[in-house]
């Protein structure tokens, strides 16, 4: 048997209802099915009230609204190799995985709490475990029984390490090793975002990340990073909206030969210096750059794993003696410069409210704006 529909008539299925059809690489519930459900094409039974998936099979993808792997759901899926949990899964109950002969490699995410009785039992090729969880979950003594795992490897967060050599029967495994570092990123609908880790890691496909290296008038030059991010490397981050995940890495990184972006890997205030101005990303009304920190008693926060931007006022080309108030300074912003002559990122008509200094097209600054074409803050102008 390779594929079975569940039509919407059927209101129970037992367990192990279809163990031992290791050919299954199919299986559907009608739409119409009241009880159960295979939402996102994922090839599983899911019981939709409780959300516990009921059967996989070799094909299975388990979406990221189960939170239960149910007794038997994979139990005799011989051909079954690796199997990845999402992160909405708290618990994998009794014989879940038992007798998945070809299954190796196996990720455990950090939100799982408890492991049933033979969850893994005769899992005899098993080779390594993937467990995220910082707590040790609880676990029957013979989740793992008969499968072979004292020559296998448990994979575990760094500081969990001594816990689980001191848990049965996380204990039984053969090696117990720290997983790589992550961090998972999420980048806004601007379509930017910073970035600063305390470890060398990998730059995920679709990421592309920049260090600053300059400040001309209002512009930021940029400099991309390629491969590996080195260690405590400040960068500005552009990608799609979305979630990255970067992992640590034993590569060689990037050389990086100048980088104005600093930040932290912990929540930490920044005191300011004298005579340096701060700026942080922001995208007010979807205007991305980077804009000045707000300066409260002496000090900023600087979120953990965020980069910031301090400047010597003496190096900021247009932030001088010359600028009409504080209210004018205030308003001042950098934009980013990925290598164009003229940093200009949008054409737009003159916003009155908004004072800074003004150049002509030749980038030579000017008492006001003249009728045509000018640039100020970063932006081709027209008056």
């Amino acid at each position: 048997m390779t594929s079975v529909t569940i039509p919407n008539s059927v209101t129970s299925i037992g367990k192990s209802a279809f163990g031992h059809c290791s050919g299954l690489t199919e299986m559907k519930v009608d739409a119409n099915n009241s009880k159960y459900d295979s939402r996102e094409g994922c090839n599983a039974i899911i019981e939709t009230s409780s959300n516990t998936l009921l059967h996989g099979c070799q094909t299975t993808v388990i979406p990221n609204s189960v939170t239960s792997i149910g007794p038997f759901a994979f139990a005799y899926c011989s051909v079954l190799t690796s199997v990845t949990i999402p992160n909405s899964v708290e618990s994998i109950e009794y014989a879940a995985f038992a007798y998945c002969y070809g299954l190796t490699s196996v990720t455990i995410p950090n939100s799982v709490t408890s492991l049933g009785k033979w969850a893994f039992y005769n899992c005899i090729n098993l080779q390594d475990v993937y467990c995220y969880a910082e707590n040790v979950p609880s676990t029957k003594s013979d989740a793992f029984i008969s499968s072979d795992y004292e020559n296998a490897t448990l994979h575990v967060p760094a500081g969990s390490i001594e816990s689980y050599k001191n848990t049965e029967p996380w204990s039984g495994f053969g090696n117990i090793v720290a997983l790589p570092k992550e961090y998972q990123l999420t980048v806004s609908s601007v379509g930017y975002a910073t970035l600063y880790l305390d470890y060398n890691a990998e730059i995920p496909e679709g990421v592309e990340a920049y260090v600053a290296t300059e400040v001309v008038d209002s512009r930021l030059k940029m400099e991309r990073v390629e491969g590996v991010l080195p260690t405590n490397t400040g960068v500005i981050i552009v990608a799609d909206q979305g979630t990255y995940t970067f992992t640590e890495s034993d590569k060689t990184p990037a050389t990086i030969e100048k980088n104005l972006l600093l930040g932290s890997a912990t929540n930490t205030y920044v005191t300011a210096e004298a005579n340096t101005t701060y700026y942080v990303l922001s995208a007010p009304d979807g205007d991305v750059a980077m804009y000045r920190a707000l300066i409260t008693d002496g000090k900023f926060l600087n979120n953990a794993n965020k980069a910031y931007l301090p400047i010597s006022n003496g190096d900021l080309g247009i932030f001088d003696d010359e600028v009409d108030s504080s209210v004018e300074q205030l308003s001042r912003r950098l934009v980013f410069d990925f290598g164009d002559e003229t940093g200009i990122d949008e054409v737009k008509t003159e916003n009155a409210n908004v004072k800074t200094a003004v150049y002509d097209l030749s980038g030579r600054r000017v008492q006001k704006a003249q009728k045509g074409i000018y640039i100020q803050n970063g932006k081709l102008m027209v008056k």
